[in-house]
């Protein structure tokens, strides 16, 4: 029966498939919201004419205020999804939610 299974293997199966790719792809967006205002903001603002003093400056009032937003976004998602799944598929679904999330921060590396 799906509902015995546990670990990613119960993630998959059953009812539990479209909600886990939903969570994954909040969790992505969410941390590559948070990359790009950390990395891209201050390089499109020297880009748009502002010096560096003031790219950082414009970086830490948008930072503090979208931060708060982005950020606290992110940490709900982890503890809604630890409360989202059963005991079984629980640890599973926290890592799976944090390392897919973790894709969206990708394209910031390089």
């Amino acid at each position: 029966m799906s509902q015995d299974k546990a670990g990613f293997a119960g993630l998959f199966n059953g009812s539990y498939i479209f909600p886990t790719i939903i969570l994954g792809l909040m969790s992505a967006t969410g941390l590559m919201l948070v990359y790009s205002l950390n990395t891209w903001l201050p390089e499109l603002m020297l880009r748009a004419g502002f010096n560096a003093k003031g790219s950082l400056s414009f970086l830490l009032v948008i930072v503090a205020v979208a931060g708060l937003g982005t950020s606290g976004t992110q940490t709900l998602i982890y503890g809604f999804v630890a409360n989202y799944y059963r005991t079984n598929v629980r640890a599973a679904g926290v890592a799976w939610c944090a390392g897919f999330g973790r894709l969206g921060g990708m394209p910031h590396a390089g």
